[in-house]
């Protein structure tokens, strides 16, 4: 009856004591573009959660798993063991560049010197003794032919081909990230073309498991299941981050960085001359530093005066035109003015007021056009030739000579009626 009691006791104190993942143990490595897990000692289900989304579950029966995923270097990443009993496990991963081998750029490899080989010296052969000669009958001494020397050619020292230069694997740009700190984290703007990771860390602080991703508007910004925002078009969409126990909302709003949000002209009215042409996108400012001025639109008030084509003015008549240059919501004009530079503005002399003269008395007057350019086709005139006379020299200015006493008034006049005047006092 005693046996039988312990027995029972022992029964109970097994049955009382709570599941315990003690002897568990979970690890995680990421490289070159695969993250793999495992786990050991596992007697339940264990979900993994990467960066806060569920992308995979443990059982006794599979341990461990594998996912290609790219992170970049210099970025932190969560890799979270959640038991169906017991206590889970988080390992934090440091990507580095260590960890991205394919990422790396190699180095050229250096070009061998080569090593000349040494050029053999030839040897002479000794040249044979002559045979002595006796004194009966005198025998005929041989000549000895001398023996050729080999020429020895030299070796050719061999040309070491150069080691071609690898070209260097560019290193992939990180992908920026935005840190959600809070259910509501208002308005995120990025450029047409980029993208965005989105890490829910109010949901990893307060032990909230992530669901899912949505975007309301993809045709503007498109969301995966891990976060990662993809800018699509200009507009803003609203993401929804889905956990197990709040949403997580942040808007995203899509720029286009080649469009201008201010256009500036260096000046407010601008001079051009007939038979030529005016770019005004070399007196426009652009902001940002990344819009095109091939996103602007042109226009005028006047073609009869001036056209514009992506930004060049060509002048058609004299007078004035207003050119806007347009993109969106925002604009610029510029007045443009529109002058004939053979024609006379003005006609000005070297002599005014009143000039005295003498009986006999000869003056002269030199006209000035402006602009320097305008043609030189004069007229001269005196109101009493009585009084004083002019005359014309080559350069179309003029000689005034006093004829008697009294007055007169020169006038020169241009050819488009441009006047200018002087009197002229004659006395005795």
């Amino acid at each position: 009856m005693k046996k039988l009691a312990l027995i029972l006791a022992a029964v109970l104190l097994v049955v009382a004591l709570p599941f315990s993942l003690a002897e568990s143990t979970f690890t995680a490595k990421y490289f070159d573009g695969k993250l793999t897990w495992s786990g050991t000692g596992v007697d339940c289900t264990v979900d993994v959660y990467v960066d806060g989304v569920n992308i995979h579950s443990l059982n006794p029966n599979k341990t461990s798993g594998q996912k290609s995923i790219v992170w970049a270097n210099g970025s932190t990443h969560t890799v979270k063991f959640d038991p169906s009993k017991g206590t889970g496990t988080t390992v934090t991963i440091n990507v580095s560049a260590a960890d991205n081998p394919s990422q790396a750029t190699p180095s050229p490899t250096d070009t061998p010197t080569p090593v000349p080989t040494a050029t053999p010296t030839p040897v002479p052969t000794a040249t044979p003794e002559p045979t002595a000669v006796p004194t009966a009958e005198p025998t005929a001494v041989p000549t000895a032919e001398p023996t050729a020397v080999p020429t020895v050619e030299p070796t050719a020292v061999p040309t070491a081909e150069p080691t071609a230069t690898p070209t260097p694997v560019p290193t992939a740009t990180p992908i920026p990230t935005a840190n959600l700190t809070k259910t509501s984290n208002g308005t995120i703007t990025i450029d047409a073309g980029t993208q965005l990771q989105l890490v829910p860390s109010i949901a990893t602080t307060s032990g909230w498991t992530v669901k899912s991703y949505t975007s309301k508007k993809t045709a503007v910004a498109t969301v995966s299941g891990s976060g990662l925002v993809t800018a699509k078009a200009e507009g803003s969409s609203k993401i929804t981050i889905k956990t197990s126990k709040k949403s997580i909302t942040v808007t995203i709003k899509v720029v286009d960085p080649t469009l201008p949000t201010s256009i500036r002209f260096a000046t407010a009215t601008q001079n051009v001359n007939v038979g030529t042409t005016l770019d005004l996108k070399s007196i426009m400012t652009l902001a940002p530093n990344t819009a095109l001025a091939s996103k602007i639109t042109w226009s005028t008030s006047k073609a009869k005066v001036a056209t514009v084509k992506d930004g060049v003015v060509t002048p058609v008549a004299e007078g004035s035109a207003k050119i806007t240059a347009k993109s969106g919501k925002v604009k610029a004009t510029i007045t443009i003015k529109v002058v004939d530079p053979n024609k006379p503005a003005a006609v000005t002399l070297d002599k005014t007021g009143t000039m005295t003269l003498k009986v006999g008395d000869t003056l002269n007057l030199t006209a000035t056009l402006s602009p320097v350019t305008a043609t030189r086709q004069l007229t001269w005139k005196t109101s009493s030739a009585k009084v004083a006379t002019v005359t014309v020299d080559a350069n179309q200015n003029a000689v005034v000579r006093a004829v008697k006493k009294g007055s007169a008034t020169i006038t020169v006049t241009t050819h488009n009626s441009k006047k200018a005047t002087l009197k002229i006092k004659v006395v005795n």
